[in-house]
This record gives structure tokens, sequence and C-alpha cells, in this order.
């Protein structure tokens, strides 16, 4: 009996989970990185890695136009769905301990395409987009799409597995190029 997937009153949500090394309160030594109502992300806690508490202080959240409406696409902002929470203890930068690796979206031909991204922060809730986002892109190999990035540190290094996709025109395109 756990809940590793929150039943909110509007949406039902998982997300990555991290075991904290960084956090001394023994209540907080798990931590899951769930979707709120608002489709920002906030913190989970929990002392056991299976019974969370809602810490209810939004984490990843989608940036706002001025009147607090919704960024959306072009913008490469708009979007960023988390598959992984890192604690690095290879990066020397305290600043960049906490990794949250996972998929940003950007328009090309019509079509709202995944690419690989980066948040770093000093902790779990102060988040900075990386500046060399996208980190992957398919726009620079064979792949359509980006998905489920997960980065290993390694003897110095960082290995990086991801899903890509390839998507046939012909399946997905109805006669005159219109997508159906």
């Amino acid at each position: 009996n756990n809940n590793l997937v929150a039943l909110l009153p509007s949406i039902k949500t998982n997300g990555p989970a991290l075991k904290d090394p960084g956090d001394d309160d023994p209540a907080r030594q798990y931590k899951l990185l769930l979707f709120d109502e608002n489709m920002d992300r906030e913190i989970w806690n929990s002392p056991d890695g299976l019974h969370f508490s809602r810490e209810g202080k939004p984490s990843i959240v989608s940036p706002r136009q001025p009147d607090g409406s919704r960024l959306r696409l072009p913008d490469p902002n708009v979007w960023f769905d988390a598959h992984q929470l890192l604690f690095d203890t290879q990066d020397p930068n305290p600043d960049r301990r906490y990794k949250a690796y996972g998929q940003m979206s950007s328009e090309h031909d019509g079509w709202h395409i995944r690419k690989g991204g980066l948040l770093y922060g000093p902790d779990p809730w102060t988040w900075t987009r990386s500046e060399y986002n996208p980190i992957i892109d398919p726009d620079d190999g064979d792949e359509f799409q980006i998905h489920f990035i997960s980065v290993l540190p390694y003897k110095g290094l960082y290995i990086m597995l991801y899903e890509f996709g390839w998507l046939e025109q012909s399946v997905y395109m109805a006669e005159g190029g219109q997508r159906q």
C-alpha cells in the first residue's frame, strides 16, 4: 500500500522519485516529483520511499504570460516533462547538485517534437534551465522524437539512455500532406 500514484481531485499523476542524500530531515529522505492540479510539478516527501506527503510548494513551474495564462508553443520553455531526478555528487558546483532530465517540446512542420532537456539547481525547488537545452535534439540526427532521458554519472562521465521515435509520414499524413 503506497501512494506513488497520487489521486488528486482533478488528476491522477505519477513521476520520478529520488532518494535524497542532500536532505538531513528523516521525513524527507525520498522525493517524488508529481504534477499538481495546475500541471506544474511539486515535490512530495517520504521517510521510507513508499508513503509520500504532499508538500504543496511548486517545484517546476511552467512560465506564464503577463496576464497569467500559460505560454504556448512554439516557445521552448512552455513545457518540461521530468523523467529523472538526480542528486549529482560528480558535479563540483553545488548550484548544480540536483538535476532533472526530461522532455521539452517545440513545433516543427506542424508537429510537436520532443527534445531532451536539463534543469539543475542547488535543491529540488530552485531550478535553472540549462543554457545547452535541448541537450539532445532529434533535428541533429535521424530521430523524429526523443523520449525518457535517463543519465547515469560514471567515473566523471555522464552516460545518457533515451528512447527515440521515428514517425512514418505516410502513416500520419492524409492525402495532400494534411495531418490526420
